[in-house]
């Protein structure tokens, strides 16, 4: 293979709907398609050591965006209102609520509750998350945290054949 020369190689499975325990290997800002502050997550498979599986068919990755400012939306709900030159318009309100959606993420990977961190912190948590599709695409997201003891009793509860 010569300099600039490379092969096309499939390394990154994504998760497939259902639960999963995971390690948050990748946390960084990000900015959304329309320009705005994002942070994004890269949540990768492992077993209950935090370890990445060595069986490279039963590995796999997905990706999660948190908005970092909130908008005013419209009536309906769905759209967001504009100004003049069709930018959203900042809200302080759900701003304040993307906070506290990370807080809550963050206190599933384990932080205790009303202590300060920031993203670094939050870099090789292991944590459950369950990946269902997206309402509109039908490509697989997650939708939800469960902390790591939880979710690891959950995994095992379905191993064993036992749905109780």
């Amino acid at each position: 293979m010569s300099k600039g020369e490379f092969i096309s190689e499939s390394g990154f499975t994504t998760l497939d709907n259902g639960r999963h325990l995971t390690k948050l290997t990748n946390i960084a800002d990000d900015l959304s398609d329309a320009g705005y502050d994002q942070m994004v997550g890269t949540f990768t498979k492992v077993d209950a050591d935090g370890n990445e599986p060595s069986d490279p068919k039963l590995r796999g990755s997905i990706r999660k965006w948190w908005n970092l400012e909130g908008f005013e939306k419209e009536a309906d709900g769905k759209t967001y209102k504009l100004d003049k030159d069709g930018n959203r318009i900042h809200s302080d309100e759900n701003t304040a609520a993307c906070g506290r959606i990370i807080g809550q993420f963050a206190n599933r990977c384990g932080i205790p509750a009303g202590e300060s961190f920031n993203r670094k912190d939050l870099f090789n948590k292991v944590i459950g998350i369950v990946v269902k599709p997206n309402k509109i695409s039908g490509s697989p997201e997650v939708t939800n945290f469960v902390a790591f003891d939880k979710m690891a009793a959950k995994l095992a509860v379905v191993e064993s054949g036992y749905a109780g």
